[in-house]
């Protein structure tokens, strides 16, 4: 009997969780600082990674890459997330400061914060908002439930994190976070059109962020407090984003990983 070729979304997700595993496993036998760091990054790519080989896989990786970045708009796409992390945060820390009575102050990332945060423009969104977000809006039935699928998967995809490097965040509302940013990431692709630049830059802007601002617990001392205002700012923004759907009388904007519309 001939085989049957694994279908690529389900190609797409084995190697977007096993690979990550398979690269923080390595990187704990590691001695080489230079290599250990490699394995990092190459433990988060591993949505993009995963992207490239499910496309190849399926015959599609030319119309897959080619689709993804564009001129047109390019500035647009960029700046819009980058405001959007900027307000979020600088509001999480604000409101945090005038609860506590703390000054409000931001700081420095490090040489390793900094390539790690610039790493992100290509590390995970080629594979979850290049490949897998559209390919749901385009196969569901409810197409505006596609953020929430991406957002639950991305989620969970963060174990190795968890079992490797100890995330010292509130995991609840870390999950409800990944949601929730789903929501945010699925709108800005939308008024892109699918440029993926837009969740680039999201996901740069927010990891520069949430540094500058100190907003997870460890960069301020332990406290979760601006990490938890956060994810309520980012759940209310996603609530309004779901609600609002899209202008009575307009076309749905549905778009495939592959093809240009």
């Amino acid at each position: 009997m001939e085989k049957r070729a694994l279908p690529s979304p389900v190609l797409f997700l084995a190697l977007a969780f096993s690979l990550p595993l398979l690269f923080a496993v390595l990187r704990t036998r590691a001695e080489d600082g230079t290599l250990r760091l490699l394995l990092y990054g190459l433990q988060a790519a591993g949505p993009s990674l995963a992207a490239l080989a499910a496309a190849a896989r399926g015959g599609e990786l030319v119309p897959f890459l080619a689709r993804q970045l564009r001129a047109r708009g390019a500035l647009a796409a960029c700046l819009i997330p980058f405001a959007a992390a900027l307000a979020a945060m600088a509001a999480a820390r604000g409101l945090s400061c005038a609860l506590t009575g703390e000054a409000f102050a931001v700081r420095g990332v490090t040489p390793a914060q900094g390539l790690v945060i610039l790493w992100a423009l290509a590390a995970e969104e080629l594979g979850w908002r290049g490949y897998l977000h559209p390919l749901l809006r385009s196969s569901m039935g409810r197409p505006a439930l596609a953020p929430l699928a991406v957002g639950l998967i991305w989620g969970l995809w963060h174990y190795h994190y968890v079992l490797f490097d100890g995330m010292r965040v509130p995991l609840v509302w870390f999950f409800l976070g990944c949601v929730a940013e789903s929501c945010l990431y699925g709108y800005f692709l939308d008024r892109s059109g699918g440029n993926l630049l837009s969740a680039m830059s999201y996901h740069c802007s927010w990891n520069l962020f949430v540094h500058v601002f100190a907003i997870q617990p460890a960069d301020n001392g332990g406290d979760p407090l601006p990490y938890v205002i956060l994810t309520v700012l980012e759940l209310l923004a996603a609530c309004l984003v779901l609600a609002a759907g899209r202008p009575r009388g307009a076309p749905p904007s549905v778009y495939s990983p592959f093809t240009e519309n």
